[in-house]
């Protein structure tokens, strides 16, 4: 029930999906 390692992972996970469609949508251009 450790909080601060869920929010860090859920962080980075966010950030992975974020950078990845933002990949995605920059080859649709």
């Amino acid at each position: 029930m450790d909080i601060l390692i869920w929010l860090i992972a859920a962080t980075g996970i966010g950030m992975l999906i974020y950078y990845f469609v933002i990949l995605l949508k920059g080859e649709d251009r």
